[in-house]
């Protein structure tokens, strides 16, 4: 059904609210703590902005189902949200000294478990923008030396966002040749298998006609291009198999075994088309 969701974004999502969950009975515990010990004269107002919060990304979640559209759109909107929750706390709780401050880097530190350098890109901009904006807006109103702590924070935060995006750049990079390699041991597997259930009373033709069309198939995903040389020793030929769109209209069909690097010098070979010429592999 087009303008579906990827479920894996709905998995994401809710992922990313059971961590808001968490952020929130803590903040809540926090918060609590603040007021028993005298720092947070009045609790009422921070009670409300977790409570607007956490309603806001629960319905989100109830909402988010695989048919719906929208959802990467959804989640970059509870990510603003995040950091909007996230300074308004801050803001309730002494600014710049404010414990709440340290919740800036969970959003993107936990999107960096997904490897999103989109998502993390997104909320080291608007951690920045709100922490930033809010100091910009209070700078007259608070002295000279929590100021000075204030951008030093927003420094802290830059390092924070540098380091989550290096860290998910590396991690993705491995996550990604392990998926590769994950891949072609399946596609492996399958074609032996395929393979391994041909009929043995095949005429030698169906089972050349077989072994290609299965090569075929799995090599496909990989966009590789097939074509199937079959030797035959008493005549020292090689017969191909199948079109290539890299050969010329009309290109033999048979080469005798000596053109073939791979039956010439016993080992297998690479081509090149940098090099011109097959090389060892």
């Amino acid at each position: 059904m087009s303008g579906c969701s990827d479920p894996s974004l709905v998995q994401q999502l809710r992922f990313d609210n059971r961590y808001r969950f968490a952020v929130s009975l803590n903040a809540f515990a926090i918060a609590c703590l603040l007021h028993v010990s005298g720092f947070l004269p009045v609790l009422r107002p921070i009670i409300w902005v977790i409570g607007l919060y956490s309603l806001t990304y629960l319905l989100a979640g109830v909402w988010a189902a695989p048919h719906r559209p929208g959802i990467r759109g959804l989640r970059y909107g509870l990510a603003m949200m995040d950091f909007a929750a996230i300074t308004a706390a801050v803001s309730l709780t002494g600014g710049p000294q404010s414990p709440f401050f340290y919740l800036y880097p969970i959003p993107f530190l936990i999107h960096a478990l997904h490897f999103d350098l989109r998502m993390i890109a997104w909320d080291g901009a608007w951690s920045l923008l709100c922490y930033g904006g809010f100091l910009a807006v209070v700078h007259s109103q608070i002295a000279k030396n929590t100021l000075i702590l204030g951008l030093g924070q927003l420094a802290f935060l830059a390092v924070i966002i540098g380091a989550a995006m290096l860290t998910a750049r590396q991690f993705r990079g491995r996550s990604d040749a392990t998926q590769r390699s994950l891949r072609v041991q399946k596609t492996m597997v399958s074609f032996l298998a395929a393979i391994n259930a041909l009929p043995p009373a095949l005429s030698d033709d169906d089972l050349q006609r077989d072994l290609l069309n299965q090569l075929r198939a799995a090599l496909e995903p990989f966009r590789v291009h097939v074509r199937l040389w079959i030797a035959n020793p008493a005549w020292k030929t090689l017969r191909g198999l199948g079109e290539h769109p890299a050969l010329r209209p009309g290109s033999p069909h048979h080469l005798p075994m000596t053109a073939c690097p791979a039956f010439s010098q016993r080992k297998p070979f690479r081509y090149s088309q940098a090099a011109g010429q097959p090389c060892s592999s």
